[in-house]
């Protein structure tokens, strides 16, 4: 507030106008600059709890992995995946190829890209790492 008055700035409040002259109205300026905060953090962290209990009860938070989808047809809170067959085979090859240890990641993939994998080469390295794809569901570690 020094500061901003010092460059001849009043910073007020549209609908409350504070009369600065009063030392005291200082705490009502602090309210209605704290209050909005206050609302978003709570907001956040009921987000938060609400996406991790999600998780916990196996619901999918976001995009679905390559080779899935959502399905449309299940109940919104159900939030349930299903394999998308034209992706799937391709999924599937790439890693019966990975296993087999003969690959490296890229030519892996040139070799899936040819048979119509679109996939770069970062998504690609994310696929492989995705414990999506061994039927689990990450769930992060939760600091309240």
């Amino acid at each position: 507030m020094k500061s901003l008055k010092s460059l001849g700035i009043e910073p007020n409040a549209i609908e409350q106008w504070i009369d600065f002259s009063i030392p005291e109205n200082l705490y009502m300026l602090a309210i209605y600059l704290a209050a909005p905060q206050v609302e978003n953090d709570r907001l956040s962290a009921r987000t938060k709890v609400g996406m991790r209990q999600a998780s916990k009860e196996g619901k999918w938070q976001g995009s679905p992995p390559y080779g899935y989808v959502h399905n449309k047809a299940a109940k919104k809170e159900e939030k349930a995946l299903i394999i998308r067959d034209d992706r799937a085979s391709h999924v599937k090859e790439a890693f019966a190829l990975m296993a087999t240890g003969f690959h490296t990641a890229e030519s892996c993939r040139r070799r899936m890209k040819e048979r119509g994998m679109k996939l770069s080469k970062q998504a690609f390295l994310d696929m492989l790492k995705n414990v999506a794809y061994t039927g689990k569901i990450k769930i992060p570690a939760f600091f309240g």
